[in-house]
Formats: C-alpha cells, structure tokens, sequence
C-alpha cells in the first residue's frame, strides 16, 4: 500500500508559491466558479510520488492548458489531483487484501471543504463520510490519554459519551464516466515521469564544472607568475653579481 507525498502542501504552494489563492479556505468558492477542471489535470509530484508508483524522478505538471483555462480549472485541477492519488492509494489496498472499501472516513484540515469532500466521492466512487468533529486524530489522542492509569478521566466508556456525528458524500457520476476521467489521469502521471534530462544540472553540476575550469585557469596563471618571477629573481640575482665582481 503507501502514502501520499503531496495533499495540503499542495494547497499551500498554491497559495505560497504561485500566489492563485489568498487562503487554503478559498478553494472551495474559487473551485466551484467552474463546473470541471477544462481538461487540465494537476500532477503535484513536487517530491517524486508514493505509491503505488515510487518514482522519485517524477516531478510535478499541470497539462492540458489552453487559452481558456483560468486559476478556477488549476486550483479545481489541484484538488483532483489529491483525490485522483487516494484512487490510487484504494486501489492498490484492494489489490493487497482483496477487500474493497464500502465508505472512506476523512478527517483533518481539508474535511472542511464540502466541494473537495464530493469530488473525492466522485473519484473514489464509494461514500466519504466525514464526522462533525474534523479533528478526530486529536480526539483519539485525547481519549487515549484520559483512559490512562492513574489519570482515569474518563469513568464511563468514553465512546458512549461522545458523539460526533457523520455527514456522507455519495458519488454523483457514473461509472464509465469516472473510469475514463481516472485513466486520463494516469496517462498525465505516466508523463511526469518522461521529463527533459539535461546532460548536467545546470545549477548544481553546471557551477562545479565551472568551479573546475576556474580552479584549473588559476592554477596556470599562477604556475606562470611565479615561473616568471623565478626567473626575473635569478636574472636579476646574475646582474647583481656582475656588478660585485
């Protein structure tokens, strides 16, 4: 199975990087100004991709770009992109177990978004259910520490105590559909992996062969300045004595 190298950092180099969006909450309403990405799809391979792929070469892209596109189809594209990778990440625990999922239960920062929650549902083609409380991993903890010896803060069940509540996402296209949508997804990612190699690099390899090439001139120049100068101290030593004598 594996993980996912990219999901909110995406976000953030949106934000951050390329300055489409003021805020990670914004997403939603820019996202939703337009009814799909345009036919761009958003690879964010910034650190190579996990699984089921583990190819640290692959490097991010956004493809399928025309005149018409605008920063509502990449930011939409981003969020795809994340959803089209847990696809991915489904599949190959499908593969593993031979267990298919019913429901996928999601939590954290980006629960919060409901356009991103149903296009997850559309991509997955299964029901997210997402609790009340987003921040369920801390809750987990919180409960863990309670029921600690010595602590006992907690002096009924506390999972009778607490009740977070679920809203689901159900998918809204249809089959076909979605299996044509993800394999143009994967031809795009299969791409990442087919980008231009320089014969060096040209920040890193390209300034050290140039640090060579310099180190080599001045080890020349100064081989011949002192050559030189040895011999204008032996002319100049040969002239002296002359005049001695």
């Amino acid at each position: 199975m594996g993980s996912i190298a990219i999901a909110g950092e995406c976000i953030k180099w949106l934000r951050d990087n390329l300055g489409l969006i003021p805020d990670s909450k914004s997403t939603q309403t820019i996202a939703a100004s337009v009814e799909d990405t345009g036919g761009v799809y958003f690879v964010p391979a910034f650190s190579g991709l996990f699984a089921p792929y583990w190819r640290s070469d692959a490097r991010g892209l956004i493809m399928g770009m025309t005149q018409y596109t605008t920063k509502a189809h990449i930011v939409r594209a981003a969020l795809e992109g994340i959803c089209y990778q847990t696809r991915e990440i489904i599949d190959a625990m499908y593969v593993d177990s031979g267990v298919r999922l019913s429901k996928l239960k999601v939590d954290g920062g980006m629960a919060n978004n409901t356009l991103f929650l149903q296009m997850l549902a559309d991509i997955v083609g299964i029901n997210v259910d997402t609790p009340r409380l987003f921040e369920t991993t801390a809750l987990g903890a919180a409960l863990a520490a309670g029921k600690a010896k010595g602590i006992d803060l907690f002096k009924l069940n506390p999972e009778n105590e607490i009740e977070t509540g679920m809203t689901s996402y159900i998918p809204r296209i249809q089959g076909k559909q979605r299996e044509e949508n993800f394999s143009a997804w994967k031809k795009a990612v299969i791409k990442s992996f087919d980008r231009p190699t320089p014969p060096f690099d040209t920040e890193n390899q390209g300034t050290k062969r140039d640090d060579k090439t310099h180190l080599s001139s001045t080890t020349v120049a100064w081989i011949t300045l002192t050559g030189a100068f040895g011999v204008l101290l032996y002319m100049a030593s040969r002239n002296n004595k002359s005049h001695l004598f």
